[in-house]
Order: C-alpha cells, then sequence, then structure tokens
C-alpha cells in the first residue's frame, strides 16, 4: 500500500472516479461511464491500456487465484470495450489453475494477434504474479460486441463461472496453457526453496559483499542498456512539493506469519491476554534497562524524563492486566 498521496493529489483532473467517487471497475455503471468518457476525452483511440489491480489476500494465501478472479474478469470486461483496433493490453495476473483463469486466457488469445506471459525481472521471484502482455487488438472480431455485453451484464456478480465450456477450448490452447502454468509455479517453488534456505543458513561477510556489488553492477546495466535518465527537477509533477518521504512509510498491518496469525485465532481471550502481558514484562525490562544505561552515560534530562513517562505507562497497563486477569479468573 503506497500511502504518499502527493503526486495523485497534483493531477487529479486526469483521474476518474466514477460518480460514486469509487473508482471501482466491478460494476456495469461505472465500466459504461469510463467508456464514454474514454469516447469524449480520447476519442475513442486508446491504444494502451494497463490493469494491475488486486485485493487483499493476506488471510486467504491459498485462494489468491479465486479472490481476484471478479476483479480481472472486469479488467478484461473493460479493457476490450475501450481499447481500439490494433491497441495492446497489459493485465496483472496470479496463479493460472482456475477455468476462469483458462477461459479469460483463450478469449485473450481470440482477440489479440499475439499473448505473452512475463514475469518482469523487478518483480519478486516468490510471488505468484505474472504479466499478460497482449498486442494487436482485433475490435472487429465476430460476436464480439454480443460477448462483451453478457459480460458487462454479469460483471458484478459475486462467483464467475468460466466464460467457455471445456468442450469449446481447443486441445493445443489446453496444452500450451498447462506447460505455461507448470513453468511459472516451478519458477514460484524454486523462489521459495531458495528463500527458506537463505533464511535458515546465514550467509558470509564475502557473498554479502558480492550480492550488493551484483544488485549495483544490475541496476548500472540497466541504466546503460536502456538509457534511463533523470528528467530536470523543473519539469517534475512534484517539483514544488517538500519532501515528505520520512512521513510515508507505511506498517504492514499483519505482524507474525500466515501460520502464526491462524493459531492465534483459535486462542482464548485469557490466551491472548498472558501473551500481552509477557510482552508488557518484556517492555518494561527492555525500558528499564535503558534507562538505567543512559543514567550512567548522563543523558539529558529530557530523554530521561520522556522514558520515565514510557516507563510508567507501562506499569500502569501492567497492572491494568493483572487486575483484569484476577477479576476474569
Amino acid at each position: 500500500m503506497i500511502s504518499d498521496d502527493r503526486f495523485m493529489f497534483h493531477t487529479f483532473d486526469n483521474w476518474l472516479m466514477h460518480d460514486d467517487f469509487t473508482g471501482n471497475i466491478i460494476s456495469r455503471n461505472n465500466i459504461e461511464q469510463m467508456q464514454e468518457q474514454c469516447k469524449q476525452r480520447l476519442e475513442n483511440n486508446v491504444q494502451l491500456i494497463t490493469a494491475d489491480g488486486s485485493i487483499d489476500c493476506v488471510d486467504a494465501p491459498d485462494c489468491q487465484e479465486e479472490v481476484v478472479a471478479s476483479l480481472h474478469f472486469a479488467e478484461i470486461t473493460t479493457a476490450l470495450s475501450i481499447l481500439a483496433d490494433g491497441g495492446c493490453f497489459v493485465v496483472k495476473m496470479f496463479t493460472l489453475f482456475e477455468s476462469s483463469s483458462v477461459c479469460q486466457l483463450f478469449l485473450l488469445n481470440c482477440v489479440f494477434e499475439e499473448v505473452h506471459v512475463f514475469k518482469p525481472a523487478t518483480s519478486k521471484r516468490g510471488n505468484s504474479e505474472v504479466y499478460l502482455v497482449c498486442i494487436g487488438y482485433k475490435k472487429e472480431t465476430q460476436y464480439l460486441p454480443e460477448l462483451l455485453q453478457k459480460m458487462k451484464e454479469n460483471v458484478e456478480c459475486i462467483n464467475i463461472l468460466p466464460l467457455f465450456p471445456k468442450s469449446h477450448l481447443p486441445t493445443d490452447f489446453l496444452l500450451q496453457h498447462e506447460i505455461c502454468a507448470r513453468l511459472f509455479m516451478n519458477l514460484q517453488i524454486e523462489a521459495i526453496e531458495s528463500n527458506i534456505q537463505a533464511y535458515e543458513i546465514k550467509p558470509t561477510r564475502r557473498q554479502v559483499i558480492y550480492k550488493q556489488h551484483l544488485r549495483t553492477h544490475t541496476a548500472n546495466e540497466f541504466y546503460t542498456r536502456y538509457k534511463v535518465s533523470c528528467i530536470a527537477e523543473e519539469d517534475k509533477i512534484l517539483f514544488s512539493c517538500p519532501n515528505t518521504n520520512e512521513n510515508c512509510k507505511s506498517k504492514p498491518f499483519c505482524k507474525g506469519s500466515y501460520s502464526e496469525r491462524e493459531m492465534a485465532k483459535e486462542t482464548t481471550m485469557e490466551e491472548r491476554i498472558f501473551a500481552l502481558h509477557r510482552t508488557m514484562n518484556n517492555l518494561e525490562k527492555m525500558l528499564d534497562l535503558n534507562y538505567g544505561m543512559n543514567f550512567m552515560k548522563k543523558a539529558k534530562f529530557q530523554v530521561h524524563q520522556f522514558q520515565s513517562f514510557i516507563f510508567i505507562v507501562v506499569l500502569y497497563l501492567r497492572n491494568c492486566l493483572v487486575a483484569y486477569l484476577y477479576i476474569r479468573l
């Protein structure tokens, strides 16, 4: 999640939020409104559409493809309704195992001259995201308008059913799709196993230095090969805005691993309070130790005063927890 909205604030006229001010495209009215806006502003000459939306799946990582299926359905419906003939479409997807994903890829292969599946080098190796790059939109494909109309009518359905029956999918397409899905599946498995191994085995100093040099060399090669250069400061949209990067750092909502979060759901209220009580005790010990060390180092009075306040707050909260436990038990 990006908590910095300065760029959006200074380019708000170029954003389309629809009448309900949500920007939600899983809505037939919003899709049709976006189509009308593109017709008025761009004269139906949209040559490139990118769609990299997703839905938070932190509590159901094993159902990610199923959860985002409705969003991908809406993204494809919107893109095929707006894109000009010969245009290009780039959409982010994840694993390609579900029947809905198979049918969506088949549809894209039918209405585009080329469809490529990529895993960019800038995408984390351990996640399942892939990007479909569709080139050469064939807007005059037979029966496409009727199909798009049906897709718009069902875009708000919670459970997106497959667009086509399996009997209508060519065998050679299914074979290619299976090869593609297995390829990225194996790459992800390899990356996850590598991450686990790297986590368990502490790298040596030489390995750390080597990886740092490798990252630097890779970045420099990217800049050189693709001729990346900085734009002038006065040409930047946020040129006159103060740099507040330190205030825009977001922290994750969830802590711990998925297994730990699932185990926490099964614990009782008393067990959670005992765990919190242990945490407060550890925090009290840490603050007490830091306070003593700072006192020995003759730290400033303001630092002592602040730490004393924190120390008192921790003691108060701990005593409240103890009192609550006595009452409950």
